[in-house]
């Protein structure tokens, strides 16, 4: 390089070819520098507009108000601040999402969130349809209307035409949600076409009752009512009672109704007194049918009007043959089994009903087992409640 090559303004006088030499870009540096300037205006124009995503791709979506109808979901145009709904709990409801918190609603702790599919798998339950549901006063209601009905949207899968000409017998197993460990004793111990009730009070119930309907169990909601010799013998909170008010059995009904969802019908606790009670019985199965549920009584009941005034309201219902509580001795358990089966044999179904004890489980769990080779089918309720019709 010379002296006068450094003196001069850059390029001046110097020969073309040496000019496009320095100054010549490959493609490949070309590419580079275009990309980086592609990255600088980029960020500028976010920046500009204080676009938070820095130019990632997004989409914005309308909200609007959905305003439920008997025939289909019509988009509202409401006002702006109607647009977004008042509180997470009603958007669980809407969108049929159940958020399953830790014991208290509160975190931490474990945190469920359950999604229904829209077809179950072979086997399983559905999950709770948010159409199959109202708001009341003490939480969602189930609700019959054009989309279906409770009692056959939560039963459990059964082929009738393969089961034709057996005798069927369905398992009750009621007390269910009060001993985490029954109930999960229950579930491991027992095939799933054994249906189970849940009492009202239990802590977890939203938990265990999803736990057991995807095991494959349907569900009864037991319904404490008023035995003789009340309050000293006493069901629990929210019993209905014979000298109550109407509006007042109502209230207890639906407090009751409402502690999950999910279920097919409903069963009585105790009630030797209220099903007798014309009046007072006639006004929870005519609301029990209304919701589209069914009803199953133990059987204990010496006086029970229950099958009468169910079918006089339309109501698919069903009497215990056999029951279970009480008997302390596998002998006895034994015998009433076998007095179960040739029930089934002579009429063509029966119904067993047995608390979650753990002597019960297990018999139980080894009964239904041999009921097969005797020539016997394993059904849930709701399949011999409606074989019951034919």
């Amino acid at each position: 390089m010379s002296t006068d090559d450094l003196s001069k303004p850059l390029e001046i006088d110097l020969p073309v070819e040496r000019a496009r030499a320095r100054f010549s870009l490959s493609p490949a540096l070309l590419g580079l520098a275009l990309a980086g300037m592609g990255v600088i205006a980029a960020g500028a124009y976010a920046a500009i507009r204080g676009d938070h995503l820095g130019g990632e791709p997004f989409a914005v979506s309308k909200i609007e108000r959905i305003v439920q109808t008997a025939s289909a979901p019509v988009a509202s145009k409401a006002p702006a601040e109607d647009k977004v709904r008042e509180s997470a709990s009603d958007v669980e409801e809407s969108s049929g999402v159940r958020v399953i918190r830790g014991k208290g609603g509160a975190a931490p702790g474990s945190v469920v969130i359950r999604v229904p599919d829209d077809e179950p798998a072979p086997g399983r339950i559905a999950a709770p349809d948010r159409r199959l549901s109202e708001k009341g006063k003490h939480g969602p209601l189930p609700k019959a209307g054009p989309d279906g009905m409770p009692r056959t949207a939560y039963a459990r899968p059964f082929d009738a035409d393969k089961a034709r000409g057996r005798p069927l017998i369905a398992v009750v197993v009621t007390g269910l949600g009060i001993g985490a460990a029954a109930t999960a004793e229950a579930t491991a111990k027992l095939p799933p076409e054994v249906s189970f009730a849940f009492a009202p009070y239990g802590a977890e119930l939203e938990r265990q009752t999803a736990r057991a309907r995807e095991a494959g169990h349907e569900l009864l909601l037991q319904a404490p009512m008023e035995p003789f010799g009340y309050p000293d013998n006493d069901p629990g909170p929210h019993t209905l009672l014979t000298d109550a008010a109407e509006a007042q059995n109502l209230d207890r009904l639906h407090w009751l109704m409402s502690r999950f969802q999910g279920y097919v019908g409903l069963t009585n606790f105790m009630g030797g007194k209220f099903s007798g009670a014309r009046g007072p019985l006639k006004t929870v199965l005519d609301e029990t049918a209304r919701r589209g549920l069914l009803f199953v009584e133990d059987g204990t009941a010496g006086r029970s009007l229950v099958i009468d005034l169910a079918r006089e309201a339309g109501l698919p219902a069903a009497r215990g043959d056999a029951t279970l509580d009480g008997l302390d001795k596998a002998a006895d358990i034994d015998a009433a089994l076998a007095r179960a089966e040739a029930q089934a044999r002579a009429s063509g179904r029966a119904i067993v009903f047995g608390a979650a004890l753990p002597g019960t489980v297990d018999r139980l769990g080894r009964w239904v087992r041999t009921l097969e080779g005797k020539g016997l089918t394993l059904a849930p309720v709701s399949a011999v409640i409606a074989a019951k019709k034919d």
